[in-house]
This record gives structure tokens, C-alpha cells and sequence, in this order.
């Protein structure tokens, strides 16, 4: 089996269209290989700001570390890319940061546990809308943190985060550990406007 780096290699290399969208998408916790997320959203690599690609090669070839921060206003296209990258890989979770909590508690659609245990076996996982709330409860301090803390102890790494949030502003959100551990690999500040609005 090929790992994800190779995988995203390989797609930069041929610069293709993600996959066709697959019907049956039950639970965020469970995708099954090549359930494309959001299937109206239209994602090419073309259409990635190319210093993101650019970027992003340098990660997959092993010379910058996971995981990667995407930045910037909303409709920037930072989950088009999150998006994106989980239709490349061989196991893929988004999830966004209620979704996160939800499962903590038990109001997901696995149970806790498995939740966890899919945080860890994916080989990619996309965590978005992080800090979307101006005050940051326990609860999503902790899953936050555990979740970061998972994906640090695997070999390969493969987070992404994605936020409106300034990194900056992270560590008022939460703290310097977790923005320590989302700050270390690539940081990168989406542009543009609102392209949901573009059309």
C-alpha cells in the first residue's frame, strides 16, 4: 500500500480532477475508500493557488514536516483543499470542529472510542472550522488537544487544520501547546476573495 505522501505526489504530478463522487456517505467517521466529501464542490489542483501546491510538494517529499494550517476568510477555498486532498488519499476523516465534539460525547454516529480509533488509523485527517467560536470551552480545548496529539504520535502525520482564525489568535483560543503543534509543519494564508460568491 502506498503511503498518503506518495499518493499526493502522484496527483500533483499528473495535476488531475479529484474522483467522481460516490453515493452512500453515512457517517463522517466512517468514509469508505473513495466517497468523495461534498461531491458538488467542483476541486481541481489547477484551480489551487499555486504556491499551495508548491508548498504541499515540499511536505510530500519529505523536506517540510506535517501538519499543515490553512488560514484565511471564509470562502478563501481552505475546504475545498482539505477536501481535495481527501479524495487523494487512501483513508481520509473531515471533520470539523463541532463534529469533533459531538463524538467526544457520544453524539456522533460511532461511538466514542471507535471515533478515536479512526483518528488514528486514518492516513490523512482534515480538522475544520477550528477556533469558529470566540470562547472555547473544555470540552472543545480537550478533544482539540487529543485529536492534535493522536496525529503527532503517527509516523507520517497527515493533519491538516483549517480556520479563519489568525495563527496568532489560535493561542488565545487554546493554548501554546496545541498552537505549538498546529504551527510546526506548514503554515499557509489562503487569498482572495469569497469564491462562493464569485459565480
Amino acid at each position: 500500500m502506498e503511503t498518503f505522501d506518495k499518493i499526493l505526489q502522484h496527483a500533483f504530478d499528473e495535476e488531475r480532477t479529484m474522483p467522481a463522487p460516490k453515493p452512500g456517505l453515512h457517517s463522517l467517521a466512517m468514509i469508505p475508500r473513495n466517497v468523495r466529501l461534498l461531491p458538488e464542490l467542483q476541486r481541481r489542483w489547477s484551480e489551487v493557488e499555486r504556491p499551495l501546491v508548491e508548498a504541499l510538494r515540499t511536505i510530500v517529499s519529505g523536506a517540510a514536516p506535517w501538519p499543515v494550517l490553512l488560514t484565511g476568510a471564509p470562502g478563501s477555498g481552505k475546504t475545498c483543499v482539505g477536501l481535495a486532498l481527501c479524495d487523494i488519499a487512501e483513508t481520509a476523516l473531515y471533520v470539523t470542529v463541532e463534529e469533533l465534539c459531538d463524538a467526544v460525547v457520544g453524539k456522533g454516529r460511532v461511538e466514542p472510542e471507535v471515533f478515536w480509533q479512526k483518528i488514528e488509523e486514518k492516513d490523512l485527517v482534515v480538522l475544520d472550522e477550528l477556533g469558529c467560536r470566540s470562547n472555547v470551552g473544555d470540552l472543545e480545548y480537550s478533544a482539540v488537544k487529543r485529536l492534535v496529539d493522536i496525529r503527532e504520535t503517527r509516523h507520517n502525520r497527515c493533519l491538516v487544520a483549517i480556520s479563519n482564525v489568525d495563527p496568532a489568535d489560535l493561542v488565545k483560543l487554546y493554548d501554546r501547546r496545541i498552537h505549538s503543534r498546529l504551527t510546526c509543519g506548514l503554515v499557509y494564508q489562503m487569498r482572495g476573495n469569497d469564491r462562493r460568491h464569485a459565480k
